[in-house]
């Protein structure tokens, strides 16, 4: 019997679509810039500040890849201005966060039926939680859930950018697990990644869900699936199978 269902988050709960990265940084970077200068702070010229961010999370995203661990980029930003001799109170760097990832938000959005089908599982008793692959800090990643009004429907929520283990290592399930209080065998993983969501889920013992947006789509043998689905609608209807 299947006592907790976990999910990814980008592209399972929440989609995004036309997401051009360098807008995105480009928007981000120009947003924290001028509460900056809003705040009476010195700071270079745009251009620099800029490329030193950009610079900077593209060295983090290379050593992330590499090495199969992540990073927090409100850390990476905070970097960035002591090098420019800026320091600010720590909340003022959590506005920053958001302010660079806000452009995501406007390219995001949740398909018909996510929000029923929590209400379903919830009302199973069937405990939900969340595992997510980012390097955007928790805080903000909430905001963005609450916006989508899905936060109230995940007490635990394990952000790769906290716990710095991302997918497939086997410790960020496995301290999703803990905090569920619910043994592998209990559980079932839900994700759109073969080689990241079903590869890691399955590694620890959980059941597996591959969640794609293609009809046609077919799981690799070695990465197979218990069941695959196109919409998270889907998801309580065929739960009992497993």
């Amino acid at each position: 019997m299947i006592e907790a269902v976990l999910f990814d988050l980008a592209n399972t709960l929440v989609n995004f679509h036309d997401l051009k990265i360098a807008a995105i940084l480009m928007e981000g970077a120009q947003g924290t810039y001028a509460h900056l200068r809003q705040l009476g702070v010195a700071v270079p010229d745009f251009q620099r500040y800029r490329l030193a961010h950009e610079r900077a999370f593209k060295q983090r995203y290379v050593w992330s890849a590499i090495c199969g661990r992540d990073f927090n980029f409100m850390v990476v930003m905070s970097e960035v201005l002591r090098r420019y001799a800026i320091a600010l109170p720590e909340g003022h760097y959590q506005t920053l966060a958001w302010m660079w990832y806000r452009p995501v938000v406007r390219h995001a959005y949740v398909e018909a039926g996510v929000a029923w089908a929590m209400e379903e599982l919830r009302g199973r008793n069937i405990k939900l939680a969340i595992i997510s692959n980012t390097c955007v800090p928790a805080h903000c990643m909430d905001q963005h859930l609450a916006r989508e009004k899905l936060l109230p429907y995940f007490p635990i929520r394990i952000y790769s950018s906290t716990t710095c283990y991302r997918k497939p290592h086997r410790k960020i399930f496995e301290a999703a697990l803990e905090q569920l209080g619910v043994t592998p065998e209990r559980a079932a993983f839900v994700g759109d990644q073969l080689q990241t969501d079903i590869r890691g889920a399955r590694r620890v013992g959980m059941a597996t869900i591959w969640k794609t947006a293609a009809p046609e789509a077919k799981a690799t043998r070695r990465h197979q699936a218990d069941l695959v689905i196109h919409r998270i609608a889907d998801l309580p209807g065929i739960l009992t199978r497993l």
